[in-house]
């Protein structure tokens, strides 16, 4: 018996070793879509990472995600610039914006990149999102609203880039790298 509660003591242990403490800095509403921006930094980490996330509260009262504006989300990055002036948290190094078909303007961009055939290389990931239209005009105003801060938007990784039956990306998990 007690070998089984050190296992379990240990297992949760280490489970838990490596988890980020968030620190919400804003939650703004704006319709019915509410976006939450924290900062997530594990304990070992020298930095962290600003996360957006957006949702709405169905019928049942269950968060599911939904589409900010480009309004919205300027707003609320700024308001969070803010909120982490004001504290003692980490440096962050990126802001992680999740799926791009949930920002309909991030969307509206890669349909109108051209189509690509083959697999997805470094090469075609980087054409996509590694370039001015991407990092300075298909994502404003956050390079505005972080420039107001000191801070400018370096580049962009992005992974699982989903690519329809024509073609044409028209899905990816990004985060922005910030200095």
């Amino acid at each position: 018996m007690r070998r089984a509660l050190l296992v379990i003591l240990i297992y949760s242990v280490c489970l838990t070793a490596g988890a980020g403490v968030e620190t919400t800095l804003v939650e703004d509403q704006s319709g019915s879509c509410m976006i939450r921006i924290v900062h997530s930094a594990a304990p070992s980490d020298t930095s962290g990472v600003l996360v957006l996330r957006s949702y709405m509260k169905n019928s049942g009262q269950v968060m599911e995600p939904c589409p900010p504006d480009r309004e919205q989300t300027g707003h609320s990055l700024r308001l969070a610039l803010q909120a982490y002036a004001a504290q003692q948290l980490k440096p962050f190094n990126g802001i992680m914006l999740g799926r791009i078909m949930r920002y309909p303007w991030l969307q509206a961009y890669l349909a109108e990149q051209p189509a690509h055939r083959g697999k997805v290389t470094r090469a075609y990931h980087d054409k996509l999102f590694n370039h001015p239209g991407f990092l300075h005009e298909a994502v404003q105003p956050l390079p505005s609203v972080l420039a107001d801060f000191n801070l400018k938007i370096v580049s962009a990784s992005c992974e699982k880039i989903l690519i329809d039956k024509d073609g044409k990306a028209t899905d990816a998990i990004c985060w922005l790298n910030v200095k």
